[in-house]
C-alpha cells in the first residue's frame, strides 16, 4: 500500500509548474512570459507589472509636479511619479501660487500684498515693483515736480501725477488750459498757438475761390486775426467755387461736390417717385419688393407693405401693388395703386414683409407674397396671391393661406424667393418664423407641391433653430455652389456661434434638403465676428457680385461696432463649389456713422452701372446725415471686393427728413420704367406726409446713379 502511495506522488501523472521565462519563479510568477516580471523585481516604465503586486508602472518614471495655472512652474505640494507626465505636469516645484499664472518666479512684483515673484518677500523689489510715480506737489495743483522712487504706500504731500513745469504756480500744470498769454500753461513745451489746444486761438484759412469756405489743408492756428483769411474751413477744392460744403451734391459726376468725403449722395426728396401712406400709422415702406410682372403687361411691378394700416381694423395692415410702366409723378398716394390688399383683422400687421416669389404656379404670371406675423396670437400667417391681380382685395381672398404651427411663431416676419429648388420649373419661396425675442425660430421652404392652404407643418422642408437664436429672422435663396440648383440661406441674428448674439447665417444646399431638419444640419455657416453684431438680421443671396458664376451671400450685422458704435455693416462671402463648414467673409462693408445700424436691410441687385457684375444695396435706417434717424441707403458697385471696405466709399442715398428711417427696407424694383436699367426701392416707414408717420417708399431710377 505504501508503494502505491509513493507511485501516486512521484509518478508521471503529477506535473510541477514550469519556469518558461527562466527567472527562477514558477508558482508565484505573475508573468511567466517575461523574465523582468517576478516577485521582487524592480518596477520600471514598460507597461508590465514587474514586481507582481497587481499594479503597473506605479514606481517607475519621473517625479513631476502639477502646473495647474500653466505658467511653467510646478506646485511643491502636488507631485506624482509618472512614466508619461503629459500636459499639466512639470519637473520643477518652484511655484508659490499654482492658482495664478501672474504669481511665479521671474514675475514682476506689484503692490498687491502678494509674493508675486516667489522670492519669499511681499511688495519688496525696488527694481521690478510696479507702483505709482509719487511726486511732491508744492503748489497743491494736483501735479508734482521731480519724481520720487516708486513705492506702494502714500505719503502726505505726494501725488501720483507728475510733470508740473512750475511747482510754485498752481495755475501752471499739465491739467491747465493753454491760452494766448505767452506762457506754457499746460506744461507741454508749446506756447500759445503753437499748441492746437489753445482755447482762445482760432484757425484761419485762405479762401482763394471766394465761396465762403477756406482751404482746411492750408489753415493757420493763430492768436491774432490774419488778414485776407476767414475762420470757416472745409473746402476740399479752393480753386473751384462750385465745390464746397455749401453746395448740393451732384450724383454720378465722380466729384465730392459738398466735401463730405462721400462719392455722391442723393436726397430721397429728389427720387423719381414717392409713394406715401395716407393714414397716420400706416408705416408704409416697412417692407418693399420688386415682384416681377404680376399683370402680364411686360413691365416690372413693385409691392409696398404698410403693416400699420387700419382699413380693416387697427394695425390689420395692407400691401399695395404698383403697376410698372406708369407715367412717373413725383408724389403719389398709395390709395392710387393698381391693387390694394388689406389684412383680415385687428393687429395682424399684414405687409410687415412682402416678396415676389416669381411664378409659383407656372401660369405665366408672377405672383406675390404678404406676411402677417401677428395673425392669431402672434402665430402669423403668409398669403399667396396668384397673378394677375388688381383693385381692392382682402387677404381672406388669397389663393393660398399658410398658417403657423403654433402661437408666437410670428410666421411671415420674413419672406423671400428661393428660385427653383426642386427643379419642377416653378418658383419656390421661403418663410421665416423667428418667434418672439429669444425664441428658437423656424424657417420653411414652400415648393409647387405645397400650394394648398393649411399649416406650415406640411412644408417641403422645415428647419428648426436652437433656443434663443431667432432662426428665420431673415431668409433668402441662391445657387451658392454653382450646381444649377437653388440653395437656402437662413439668418439667426441672436445665435452665439461666433460670440454672444454675434449672429450667423446658415447655408443649406438644395440637393441635401429633407422634410424635417435642424440648424445643426446646415452645410455651411457664416458667423458674426463679435458679441452683439447680430449677423443674419438680413440676408440676400440671388446675385453674383464678383462675376465668377456663383451666387454670393450678403448678410447684415446692424449692431457691428467696427466702423463706429452700432454703425453696423454687412458681410459678403463669395459662393464656390463644395462650399462647406465655417466660411469666412471675403469682404466686410462697414458703416461709419454713430448708431446708423447699416445692415438692417440688404440686397444684391442686378448690374446697376453696366460693368456686368451685380451690385450691393445696404440700408441704414438710423443714419443721421440729413437729420436724426432720417436714414440712408448705400449703393456699392460690385467687383472683386475684399478686406474691410467703408460703405461711405460707395454712393449714399439719404433720407429726406429727420425720423424718416429710410433704409428700413431696400430692394431691387426690376426695370420699373422699362428703360433697360435696373431701378431701386427704399422704404421709409417713419416718413411724414399729410399725416405724421404714414411712411413712404421711394423709387430711384437707375439713370440717377450714373
Amino acid at each position: 500500500m505504501l508503494l502505491t502511495l509513493l507511485l501516486a506522488c512521484d509518478g508521471p501523472s503529477s506535473e510541477r509548474p514550469a519556469d518558461a521565462d527562466g527567472d527562477g519563479y514558477t508558482v508565484t510568477d505573475c508573468n511567466d512570459d517575461a523574465a523582468e516580471a517576478h516577485p521582487g523585481a524592480e518596477e520600471i516604465c514598460d507597461g508590465l507589472d514587474n514586481d507582481c503586486n497587481g499594479e503597473i508602472d506605479e514606481q517607475g518614471g519621473t517625479t513631476v509636479h502639477a502646473d495647474a495655472d500653466g505658467d511653467g512652474y510646478g506646485d511643491p505640494a502636488s507631485s506624482a511619479t509618472l512614466c508619461e507626465p503629459g500636459v499639466g505636469w512639470v519637473s520643477n516645484y518652484d511655484d508659490c501660487d499654482d492658482t495664478s499664472s501672474d504669481n511665479r518666479p521671474g514675475a514682476d512684483e506689484v503692490c498687491d500684498g502678494i509674493d508675486n515673484n516667489c522670492d519669499g518677500l511681499i511688495d519688496d523689489d525696488d527694481e521690478t515693483l510696479i507702483a505709482g510715480d509719487w511726486s511732491f506737489d508744492s503748489d497743491g495743483d494736483g501735479y508734482g515736480g521731480d519724481l520720487r522712487v516708486e513705492r506702494c504706500s502714500y505719503e502726505e504731500g505726494y501725488v501720483l501725477e507728475g510733470g508740473d513745469c512750475d511747482d510754485k504756480d498752481a495755475t501752471l500744470s499739465p491739467g491747465a488750459e493753454e491760452v494766448c498769454d505767452g506762457i506754457d500753461n499746460n506744461c507741454n513745451d508749446l506756447i500759445d498757438a503753437e499748441d492746437e489746444s489753445a482755447t482762445d486761438a482760432v484757425w484761419w484759412y485762405p479762401d482763394v475761390d471766394g465761396d465762403g469756405y477756406g482751404d482746411s489743408e492750408a489753415g493757420t492756428f493763430s492768436c491774432t486775426v490774419l488778414a485776407d483769411q476767414i475762420a470757416v474751413g472745409g473746402d476740399c477744392d479752393d480753386n473751384d467755387v462750385e465745390i464746397s460744403p455749401g453746395v448740393t451734391e451732384i450724383i454720378g459726376n465722380g466729384i465730392d461736390d459738398n466735401c463730405n468725403d462721400l462719392q455722391g449722395e442723393l436726397l430721397m426728396a429728389d427720387a423719381a417717385v414717392r409713394w406715401a401712406g395716407t393714414y397716420k400709422t400706416d408705416a408704409a415702406g416697412t417692407s418693399v419688393a420688386g415682384v416681377g410682372d404680376v399683370d402680364g403687361d411686360g413691365y416690372d411691378d413693385i409691392l409696398i407693405g404698410a403693416p400699420g394700416q387700419d382699413e380693416e381694423g387697427e394695425d390689420a395692415g395692407a400691401a399695395f401693388l404698383i403697376r410698372g410702366g406708369l407715367t412717373l409723378e413725383p408724389a403719389v398716394s398709395l390709395d392710387d395703386s393698381w391693387a390694394q390688399i388689406y389684412g383680415e383683422q385687428y393687429s395682424d400687421q399684414a405687409g410687415h414683409a412682402v416678396a415676389g416669389p416669381g411664378d409659383v404656379d407656372g401660369d405665366g404670371y408672377d405672383d406675390i407674397l404678404i406676411g402677417a406675423p401677428l395673425r392669431g396670437y402672434d402665430a402669423g400667417a403668409v398669403y399667396l396671391l396668384l397673378g394677375p391681380i388688381s383693385g381692392r382685395l382682402e387677404l381672406d381672398e388669397a389663393d393660398v393661406t399658410l398658417t403657423a404651427e403654433g402661437i408666437e411663431y410670428r410666421a411671415g416676419l420674413a419672406l423671400a424667393a428661393a428660385g427653383d429648388v426642386d427643379g419642377d420649373g416653378r418658383s419656390d419661396f421661403m418663410i421665416g418664423a423667428p418667434g418672439l425675442d429669444g425664441n428658437a425660430g423656424r424657417a420653411y421652404l414652400i415648393t409647387g407641391d405645397d400650394l394648398t392652404s393649411g399649416s406650415l407643418s406640411g412644408a417641403s422642408t422645415r428647419v428648426a433653430g436652437r433656443s434663443g437664436e431667432n432662426l428665420g429672422r431673415a431668409v433668402g435663396g441662391g445657387d451658392v455652389d454653382g450646381d444649377g440648383q437653388s440653395d437656402l440661406l437662413i439668418g439667426a441674428p441672436l445665435s452665439d456661434d461666433g460670440g454672444h448674439r454675434a449672429g450667423s447665417v446658415h447655408i443649406f444646399l438644395g440637393d441635401e434638403l429633407q422634410v424635417g431638419m435642424s440648424i445643426t444640419d446646415d452645410d455651411a455657416i457664416l458667423k458674426g465676428e463679435s458679441a452683439y453684431d447680430q449677423l443674419g438680421w438680413s440676408v440676400s443671396g440671388a446675385g453674383d457680385v464678383n462675376n465668377d458664376g456663383y451666387d454670393d451671400i450678403l448678410a447684415g450685422a446692424p449692431e457691428d461696432d467696427n466702423g463706429n458704435v452700432d454703425a453696423g455693416g454687412a458681410m459678403l462671402a463669395y459662393g464656390s463649389a463644395g462650399i462647406s463648414g465655417t466660411i469666412v467673409e471675403d469682404a466686410r462693408l462697414l458703416g461709419g456713422f454713430y448708431t446708423e445700424n447699416a445692415g438692417t436691410s440688404v440686397a444684391i441687385v442686378a448690374d446697376l452701372d453696366g460693368n456686368r457684375v451685380d451690385d450691393i444695396f445696404v440700408g441704414a435706417p438710423a443714419n443721421g446725415v440729413s437729420g436724426d434717424a432720417a436714414g440712408a441707403s448705400y449703393v456699392f458697385f460690385g467687383g472683386e471686393l475684399s478686406g474691410t471696405v467703408a460703405l461711405a466709399d460707395g454712393m449714399i442715398l439719404v433720407g429726406a427728413a429727420p425720423g424718416d428711417a429710410a433704409g428700413t427696407s431696400v430692394a431691387s424694383a426690376g426695370d420699373f420704367d422699362s428703360d433697360g436699367r435696373v431701378d431701386l426701392l427704399i422704404g421709409a416707414p417713419g416718413a411724414s406726409d399729410a399725416w405724421s408717420g404714414g411712411g413712404a417708399a421711394y423709387l430711384i431710377l437707375g439713370t440717377a446713379l450714373e
